[in-house]
Order: structure tokens, then sequence, then C-alpha cells
């Protein structure tokens, strides 16, 4: 990925990372989420941190990106960011949130997977045709 932005190489992995797990482990996702909601605000502190972190270090390193995949990843982080600090800044609402995913079908555990490979693949073409 050396022809790739940092920004959006961060961005690539960090898609791919989710894509991949929730495809194959959809089950450890939705049984690491409940464990987490169970610890009520120190379980969703930190997966609010869990995004926040990635998230706020895409920001940084897609600020000054110009091109598509630039402002693409510069999105994505902004997205992470925003989740992450909301779960850490609202705790107790977050809890229901995260109390509902483990609610769900492991087949909807696997539609961010399948997001997330789609956009990986994507932007990762976009950055090395330098769009």
């Amino acid at each position: 990925m050396s022809n790739l932005a940092p920004g959006v190489a961060l961005a690539v992995l960090l898609m791919l990372f989710t894509g991949v797990t929730h495809l194959l482990r959809p089950g450890v996702w939705r049984e690491t989420i409940r464990v987490w909601a169970g610890q009520r605000v120190p379980g969703v502190t930190l997966y609010g941190v869990l995004h926040a972190l990635p998230g706020g270090l895409l920001v940084a390193l897609s600020l000054n990106d110009l091109t598509f995949a630039g402002r693409v990843a510069l999105g994505y982080g902004l997205v992470l960011a925003v989740k992450g600090t909301g779960l850490v800044l609202l705790p107790d609402r977050a809890h229901g949130y995260l109390e509902r995913c483990c609610e769900r079908s492991l087949a909807a555990w696997r539609a961010p997977g399948v997001v997330g490979l789609l956009l990986a693949v994507g932007l990762a073409g976009l950055g090395w045709s330098g769009a």
C-alpha cells in the first residue's frame, strides 16, 4: 500500500479488518458487544474509544488530502470519531443502542462486513489511481 496516502491506507486497512472479521466471525462481534453492554458505562466507553481513536487518526491523516479517496477516508474518519465521541459522552443512551445490537441475527452482523469489504476495495482502487 505504499502508493496510497497514509489516511487512505489506514482507512482501507480498517475497512478490510472490520469487513473480514464481521463476515468470518459475526458471533464473536455480537458476544463482545454483549459483554461490553453488560458492563454498562465502562464497556460502552471502551467501545466508544475504540471508534474515536482510529476515527481521529484518520481525520488527522486525511485532512489535507484533497483527492476523492482522501475525502472518503476523511468522511469515514469523521463517522468513526463522531460515533465514538457520542458513545463516550452519552454512555447511558448508548447502552440501549448496544443492547439492541446484540439482539440482531448473525446475518445482520455480516452486513457491515460486506459493506466494509466493498468500500475497502473501492477506496484502494481510487487511491492507487490517484482519484
